[in-house]
């Protein structure tokens, strides 16, 4: 096997996202973080209270309650529609921001 070395450390330098050249990219990853991870804790953490409200105590009994109110079945496929899609919209936060930066700056633009 051949020789290991051992890298040298580099200070990280956070002022490159923020440059001219790579501000857009910067703006789109952090939006797209945004927009796909604060809805899906929003409805993690308060699912329980939103269900509640819309009439459903107990989450597995929504078919039932989908017979007799409409709206209610409308809001649960709602509801289950935006946890199920996460995984597709990840894309978003999981492929492409590894491919917006430059292997230069990749790390430090995911993180």
């Amino acid at each position: 096997m051949g020789d290991l070395t051992e890298e040298e450390p580099q200070d990280t330098n956070y002022g490159l996202l923020f440059c001219k050249e790579y501000i857009r990219r910067t703006l789109f990853v952090s939006l797209s973080w945004s927009a796909i991870v604060m809805p899906y804790f929003a409805l993690t953490f308060f699912g329980p209270k939103i269900l509640g409200q819309i009439g459903l105590d107990n989450a597995l009994l929504f078919l039932a309650a989908a017979y007799t109110v409409v709206p209610v079945a409308v809001a649960v496929v709602a509801y289950f529609g935006y946890l199920f899609s996460y995984g597709i919209m990840s894309i978003t936060t999981g492929i492409y921001p590894s491919e917006v930066f430059p292997s230069s700056i990749r790390a430090l633009g995911l993180g």
